[in-house]
């Protein structure tokens, strides 16, 4: 199940993919107004809303995912959003391989830390 952010209408709205990723079905119409947001929804509590959208996912979406805009995965954001890098040997020899670091350093001893602003996340093809 893929949830999505979207567009569509002058309105946005929480959404989910339909399985072939074509379609986009509104959380909201299958959940109920604890769906507006993915903040919301999560703080729905465990009310059965992860069978239904699982279950709209397997049919048919409302709006066809051309007629959609696809926005940030979460948001408006209140705060900025604490990230953690080099955290794991994967992300290390990935960021070694791209260039970005002058030498090969291996795991950092502690985590780097750092934020991303609100406006950081955007929604794919925005820029």
């Amino acid at each position: 199940m893929k949830l999505v952010r979207f567009a569509a209408g002058g309105a946005e709205g929480l959404g989910v993919l339909d399985r072939e990723g074509a379609r986009v079905t509104s959380a909201e119409q299958v959940v109920g107004p604890a769906a507006r947001d993915l903040s919301s929804l999560l703080c729905a509590g465990q009310d059965g809303w992860q069978q239904r959208l699982a279950e709209a996912a397997e049919g048919v979406g409302d709006l066809p995912l051309e007629e959609v805009t696809l926005l940030a995965p979460c948001g408006p954001l209140r705060r900025n959003v604490f990230c953690v890098g080099k955290n794991y040997r994967d992300h290390v020899a990935e960021i070694e391989r791209s260039g970005y670091v002058s030498s090969s350093s291996g795991p950092p001893a502690k985590p780097a830390i750092f934020t991303k602003a609100t406006t950081a996340l955007i929604g794919p093809g925005q820029g």
